[in-house]
């Protein structure tokens, strides 16, 4: 907010301290006066609330809105007008904790219809944001059957990886339907292209565009033949068009704010630094002062991200991209373009140019600049949930057990039994689950422990009290948007029914409870709330940070919190016994307790079968297959039961999952001149690494090594410059006469750099009992050939495909879109009839066509970016190291030299 805005918010006040709704907040907002009470009462605030005098919410929603959206030297000038407020609103409602309710529904109110106005906007302009030449050149491609592809320039203008992710996007909506969609692409091309062009542009653009747009309708309609069906696919993609393109324009007047709070700043110094490069012919070299803010310093590092269909662009040399990035980040024409020739390809690179400086430059000034975190104050509010708001707290019955007691002399099966009440009922009240009085099995049974290995379970939507399938028995349940399983191993138990089970009839529930459970679940749960009043950004990003601490816990002892992320101003996470975990170290903390510690709790009750059943058939007679029934301590109902990687859905996709555990190893050349992996572990990874997109597909022919290749590693020339190594493998096998033919298809790029990992303990302790010792390069290098002589900071994902062919030349050509029919004439001219995987595993042709176009099972294919492991200790460690290698080559040369 600026401080004009501030002033007049402020200037609004009354003298008994009420602020009357200012007209630019109430359109900030997208609340009026007139319509206030509607809309408050629209986001389920309590009665109370509801009954509220106008004024009190004015006053409410603007003391908020100045609060969330002000400077702190702002916040700090507005202090007596903002602890008036307070005052005005005490006294008028008569009740602190009222006023405390009133501000906490204040906050909720302004991020959601904040958002929602946002969005409502960006789909405002959405409409009308695809150029009439533009869908010229769409729709140029329809087929004679009306039919119409869906075109790389779609997936530009959406920002989406690929044309692909759009149509996955639809086929995997409607694998969870009972709808089932043709099989033909070209179906679902077709609807995508229709609804892109009719929510980013209008058919009556002209005669010709609207006869296009109608014959696709019709070709839809004779394909699917069914009215429901092609209204489902449309109104699907039609979501998925409106979700893309409104993210887009949120993002681009995101950045916008960040160039123009940059361009303030800007001196004739720094305007210097750049134009003082120019040379005689026009062109640019990149500047230090672009090097600095785009982090881009070569053609190579430009190309690998601009989006630029025309091939020839390829031909471009260095100075040529030096030139455009500069003109763009200029942002004016300071020399000619004749290496181009062509104006309107000029114009494209220019645009796709324009894009990579502003993305870049924002990226760069969120990650550093002090002032980013007041930029555009509004925009931070909308996800950001202020400390001093009340929360409610939740109360939970009393668990069903007691926790695990894990001392050596109680570790026997039949303390297990008895500590946990395996061979107890269950009796239902209105406090929920309680183990039953007396035991109905008796604890000299067998038990059998099996380890969990699949993903943690998700329940949505928990305890609602309008679910149809509530229990009134617990009617002291709080909802949440989600609880989360966390199971580590499922327990049975088999016994004798104890006699006086057998023996009672009179008080049978009172004494033995309602249910009996053949198995239960042990491990950790998790309630949260926020979802319901988060946006979709804030969603990924709270799922994102609650799957990287679980991969985090369940792969290492120790790891540090993961500070950097900013999810508890807006989620509520609580344990099983009503714990708050409201900080990184705290649900760290609880996480490492499950998966290293073994901390757990009964958190499913399996197979329940009626206590009365048991009185009529022996115990070993029982079907608990066929009693699938399941209770959950603190759940009564929920809306579904999802898997864990299938609630969290792309979000899975860019986080590290099953790579975390790999990143830390390390590469060592051993005495046998092989590479492998280090065996133990130097490195701890205390932030979660940059993920970048990359979709790259490519073909290369070279003669690396078949050690470096199956090593992922292409880059390196020579290893033995790293320290510590005294032997090497050549990158270049000259003596050897085949190529190594590669497929490499490219998903994503983990790039680190010092801040994202720490050396581990055993490591630092290993190097400073090295440097102790009566010989410490020996000693040193002895430690380097365990952990690792270097230490790989780029990693790719993706899949890699070869084999080995006589008579070739080290190439690298780019595969086109669609991969598949570009690169099928590739395998054909080289008669290549099948590839081998990095396992080894043959795969035909026809089969390797259907691995490219499915890319979940990813795999490393190249390392790259190494560093000498010893750079990763402190300074003082390195010195030392530096003084023992340079006093080594000293002595070296001598000998040598004798």
């Amino acid at each position: 907010t600026t401080p004009e805005t501030t002033q007049k918010i402020v200037s609004t006040q009354k003298t008994d301290g009420s602020i009357k709704l200012d007209k630019q907040v109430s359109e900030h907002i997208d609340i009026s006066s007139d319509d206030i009470q509607k809309t408050v009462q629209s986001h389920g605030v309590s009665d109370k609330l509801k009954n509220i005098s106008q004024s009190a919410w004015e006053t409410a929603l603007s003391l908020r809105y100045l609060t969330m959206t002000s400077s702190k030297d702002q916040a700090d000038q507005h202090k007596d007008n903002s602890e008036k407020a307070k005052q005005y609103l005490i006294k008028e409602l008569k009740d602190e904790n009222l006023v405390k309710e009133l501000l906490t529904a204040s906050d909720k109110i302004i991020i959601e219809q904040s958002v929602q106005k946002e969005k409502k906007d960006a789909v405002a302009t959405v409409q009308q944001s695809t150029s009439t030449e533009k869908v010229h050149e769409i729709v140029s491609n329809q087929k004679d059957d009306g039919s119409l592809q869906l075109t790389e320039a779609v997936s530009k203008e959406l920002e989406t990886d690929s044309t692909e992710s759009l149509v996955s996007s639809v086929k995997s909506y409607f694998t969870t339907k009972d709808i089932k969609l043709p099989e033909s692409k070209k179906i679902i091309d077709t609807a995508m292209t229709l609804s892109f062009l009719r929510k980013t542009s209008s058919a009556d653009s002209s005669p010709e565009v609207k006869e296009k747009y109608e014959k696709a309708k019709k070709y839809l309609s004779s394909q699917i033949k069914d009215e429901k069906v092609e209204k489902e696919l449309l109104e699907k993609t039609d979501q998925i068009v409106v979700d893309h393109a409104t993210k887009k324009v949120v993002k681009e007047k995101a950045n916008k704010v960040i160039i123009e709070k940059m361009q303030e700043s800007v001196t004739v110094e720094e305007v210097d630094k750049v134009t003082k490069t120019q040379n005689k012919d026009g062109s640019f070299e990149i500047s230090e002062k672009i090097t600095e803010d785009l982090g881009i310093t070569t053609s190579k590092d430009i190309t690998s991200i601009i989006r630029v269909s025309d091939e020839r662009v390829k031909k471009f040399d260095e100075k040529t991209w030096n030139t455009f990035i500069t003109l763009e980040y200029c942002n004016k024409v300071l020399g000619k373009h004749e290496v181009v020739k062509d104006e309107k390809l000029e114009k494209e690179i220019l645009e796709s140019c324009e894009k990579v400086v502003v993305e870049k430059v924002s990226d760069k000034k969120k990650q550093s600049s002090s002032w980013f975190t007041s930029v555009g104050g509004y925009l931070t509010s909308t996800t950001k949930y202020l400390d001093d708001a009340g929360s409610d707290e939740k109360s939970f019955p009393e668990p069903v057990h007691e926790k695990s007691n894990k001392d050596s002399e109680k570790s026997s099966e039949q303390q297990m039994i008895q500590q946990m009440k395996l061979n107890h009922g269950l009796f239902m009240d209105e406090y929920g689950m309680q183990p039953s009085k007396l035991a109905i099995i008796k604890d000299d049974g067998k038990l059998n422990i099996s380890s969990y290995k699949q993903q943690p379970i998700v329940y949505t939507n928990i305890n609602d009290p309008d679910s149809t399938t509530n229990l009134n028995f617990e009617t002291i349940l709080q909802p949440s948007d989600a609880c989360i399983n966390f199971p580590i191993a499922e327990i049975a138990y088999n016994g004798v029914l104890s006699e006086a089970f057998a023996n009672e009839d009179e008080n049978l529930n009172e004494l033995f409870g309602h249910l009996f459970a053949r198995k239960v679940t042990v491990g950790g749960k998790l309630f949260i709330k926020g979802f319901s009043s988060s946006n979709q950004t804030q969603i990924d990003i709270a799922k994102f940070y609650l799957s990287s601490v679980y991969n985090l816990a369940k792969h290492y002892n120790k790891f540090s919190p993961l500070n950097h992320f900013s999810v508890f101003h807006f989620l509520r996470i609580e344990t099983l016994d009503g714990k708050v975990l409201d900080t990184p170290v705290k649900l760290g903390d609880w996480m490492r307790d499950l998966y290293q510690n073994n901390n757990f709790d009964i958190i499913s009750y399996d197979n329940l079968i009626p206590i009365s059943q048991l009185k009529h058939e022996e115990f070993s007679d029982v079907n608990f297959e066929s009693c699938p029934i399941e209770k959950q301590p603190g759940v009564a109902n929920f809306k579904e039961k999802l898997s864990f990687d299938v609630w969290t859905g792309n979000v899975m996709d860019i986080n590290l999952v099953g790579w975390i555990k790999n990143l830390p190893h390390c590469q060592v050349i051993n005495k046998s001149y092989k590479l492998e992996k280090s065996k133990k572990f130097a490195v701890n990874i205390v932030k979660i690494p940059n993920i970048e997109s990359s979709n790259k597909s490519y073909l290369e022919t070279t003669k690396v090594k078949e050690e470096l290749i199956i090593n992922n590693i292409f880059s390196i020339k020579d290893l033995s410059h790293f320290p510590f190594v005294d032997r090497n493998i050549e990158s270049n096998d000259s003596s050897y006469d085949e190529y190594s033919f590669l497929i490499k298809l490219e998903k994503y790029e983990i790039i680190m750099n010092r801040d994202h990992f720490n050396p581990s303990i055993e490591f630092e302790q290993a190097i400073n009992d090295a440097l102790e010792s009566m010989k410490p390069y020996k000693a040193l290098q002895g430690v380097f050939e365990e952990y690792g002589q270097f230490f790989a900071q780029k990693i790719t994902l993706g899949r890699i495909f070869k084999k080995n062919i006589p008579n070739a030349t080290s190439a690298k050509i780019y595969l086109k879109s669609p991969i598949v029919k570009s690169l099928e004439p590739y395998l054909n001219n080289l008669n290549i009839p099948y590839l081998l995987t990095q396992q080894g595993k043959i795969i035909e042709k026809n089969e390797l066509f259907g691995l490219i176009q499915d890319l979940n099972d990813l795999e490393i294919i190249e390392l790259n970016d190494f560093i000498p492991l010893y750079k990763i200790l402190d300074e003082q460690q390195q010195r030392k190291i530096d003084i023992i290698l340079n006093s080594n080559d000293c002595k070296s040369s001598e000998k040598k030299n004798f």
